[in-house]
């Protein structure tokens, strides 16, 4: 190699992004080679201190120029996740480290702290109420209710749809939306190689809710409903203004509220950046036929950012089936003998409640492009059966659809985060 080159891939070394260099005057960045060669966040990984934040701070008192505490290693750490003694132990090391590095007089201190992301301009995802809203189908597409559209941010044209809502730990209730591996890091642009996110100093690889097609589609039902419901008010017009007491008809007021979401959505949704809704947490190595029962390895955790949620309206992990089948006809599709339809009830408000898993076979072709990464429920009671992370058939149409089992993915999750479980039944 060049020594110039060799030089400029050593400048910023430690830096916690590992940054290239293109260019920079002066002398060579120092290399640590040392005992100090260590960084504190690397340190406090291999401990397993579930850290949040690491700040050099001063402290002064109001209108005082000099601080009465000059500089403090101020480490961030998940609410009840870290020993008095371990942070003791942890805080003696990271001296060390500082003293190697020339800063003896650096004292370090732990405390409890959740660190608040700055997220990209944009709304939040819309709360959802089909016994409420006029035109449920419609608004559906831009709610976290489950099948929520979502994409890379980076390549929002690979779409594909959110499975199931996670809880991070009992410490720690930050939201995971499990995915698809190739839905969070499609094979065309991403190599194959898995990833996790540990630190905040990572960058962010941000999903969007809805995707390019997915918004698309979203916008056109909405205009295409609108053409319906004004040519049936035109035919019926005649026969409300007939009667003894006109009343304001329901297509009317479904118009104005299509008219109004199509607004907001046009306004405010337009660009992917607009639709930001989280980040890839954790990305799996896809693989085919894995360990002893050959499933395909192939599952993804987007953690949600707080600010994009209305969590005080969330559903939590409920279906909604209505909008495209009368309630009627869904049960006569679902339970065609008629020796399997008397226990059948359709879920209140059309929502479907996924509940816990167990091992179960499942049968059948009923997916299409874009829902890798979708939940399959038991047809009843919400079992949650297993992913969907393909299928098979000519381009636009699909013969045979597969999945992953639940019970599998449940216990691949639990390797990574061991206190993950699902969310909370809403009632």
């Amino acid at each position: 190699m060049d020594p110039v080159f060799a030089k400029l891939d050593k400048d910023f070394y430690g830096l916690p992004s590992n940054p290239p260099c293109v260019y920079k005057s002066g002398p060579a960045w120092r290399e640590r080679t040392g005992p100090e060669s260590t960084s504190i966040y690397q340190f406090l990984d291999s401990q397993g201190v579930k850290w949040t934040s690491i700040d050099p701070v001063a402290f002064a008192e109001e209108g005082e120029v000099k601080p009465f505490y000059p500089l403090l290693m101020w480490v961030g750490v998940y609410p009840e996740s870290l020993f008095y003694n371990v942070a003791v132990a942890a805080a003696e090391t990271i001296k060390g480290i500082l003293a190697q590095a020339g800063f003896p007089e650096i004292d370090v201190a732990f405390r409890e702290s959740v660190v608040t992301r700055s997220v990209a301009p944009g709304p939040k995802l819309l709360s959802y109420n089909p016994l409420r809203d006029p035109v449920p189908e419609l608004l559906k597409p831009f709610t976290p209710t489950l099948g929520l559209s979502i994409a890379p941010l980076r390549t929002p044209y690979y779409e594909g749809t959110g499975a199931l809502y996670l809880r991070v730990s009992n410490a720690n209730k930050r939201t995971v939306l499990l995915t698809a591996a190739h839905v969070a890091r499609p094979p065309p642009a991403f190599a194959n190689t898995g990833m996790s996110r540990r630190r905040n100093s990572q960058a962010a690889e941000e999903i969007v809710a809805l995707g390019d097609k997915g918004y698309s589609n979203a916008v056109t039902s909405m205009l295409s409903a609108i053409g319906d419901l004004a040519s049936l008010t035109g035919i019926w017009n005649d026969g409300i203004a007939r009667l003894p007491e006109p009343a304001e008809g329901e297509e009317k007021k479904k118009i104005e509220k299509i008219n109004k979401l199509h607004s907001d959505v046009t306004r405010f949704r337009t660009t992917p950046e607009q639709r930001i809704t989280g980040f890839v947490r954790h990305v799996e190595p896809i693989a085919v036929s894995d360990g002893p029962h050959q499933f395909t390895r192939d599952w993804a955790l987007i953690e949600l950012y707080e600010e994009k949620i209305d969590w005080d309206s969330f559903k939590g992990n409920k279906v909604y089936i209505g909008g495209n089948l009368l309630s009627s006809d869904y049960g006569k599709i679902m339970f065609p003998r008629p020796e399997v339809q008397a226990g059948y009830k359709y879920p209140r408000d059309g929502l479907l409640q996924a509940r816990h898993h167990h091992r179960s076979p499942t049968r059948g072709a009923f997916s299409a492009p874009r829902d890798s990464g979708a939940i399959v429920l038991e047809r009843g009671g919400g079992i949650i059966i297993g992913m969907l992370t393909g299928g098979s058939g000519t381009t636009e149409e699909t013969d045979t659809t597969y999945l992953t089992p639940y019970w599998w993915l449940d216990e691949q999750i639990k390797k990574v985060l061991p206190g993950c479980y699902l969310y909370d039944v809403v009632q």
